[in-house]
């Protein structure tokens, strides 16, 4: 039985007909690549829309329509924009932000033994991570033209502010007083 007809089926039909050279066969060859198209073009339009409605229901706050892999490629700021719009400084300060991080690493594992394992503490080990950690602070400082007093300063007079008397108290501590609301 062929297929339905319609204006693509009738255009290569006329043109047969004119050019008198093709068989029946060929008709539906012609056809079944039409339908081949039309088909792959309507699943191509039906995901997209899909699509479409995901970026839709995500918008509306619906997470389960989006494919996780696919949004962290999409989110994630590609490593070359980062690396061209860096400046020496930012650098510097990253590369000083990473080594707190690091350190501070070393440090929590150094107390972890003791805390956790009940191991004796490990001073020297401690000492050695805490010197780490000062380095990489006053790298992050320097590169951004921050003295060790200022930060000092700084810690007082909002510690002075959260803690009245510079008296512990969970409740000042949970009230953090030096902190606008919602911060």
């Amino acid at each position: 039985m062929p297929p339905k007809r319609n204006a693509r089926w009738l255009l290569l039909a006329s043109g047969v007909q004119y050019l008198g050279a093709m068989t029946q066969q060929n008709i539906y060859n012609g056809l079944n690549l039409i339908i081949q198209e039309q088909t792959a073009n309507f699943l191509h339009d039906l995901i997209t829309r899909r699509n479409k409605m995901s970026d839709i229901k995500n918008e509306e706050g619906n997470n389960e329509e989006i494919n996780y892999s696919d949004m962290v490629k999409t989110l994630a700021k590609p490593g070359q924009q980062i690396l061209d719009e860096m400046s020496a400084t930012q650098m510097h300060i990253t590369h000083m932000a990473i080594g707190v991080s690091g350190e501070a690493g070393e440090l929590l594992d150094a107390i972890k033994k003791s805390s956790i394992y009940q191991k004796d503490i490990d001073r020297e080990n401690v000492i050695e991570e805490l010197g780490d950690i000062e380095f990489y602070l006053e790298g992050i400082r320097q590169g951004l033209n921050i003295t060790r007093e200022e930060t000092i300063s700084a810690n007082k007079d909002k510690l002075g502010k959260r803690y009245n008397g510079f008296k512990y108290s969970n409740k000042a501590a949970q009230d953090r007083a030096d902190k606008k609301p919602g911060e």
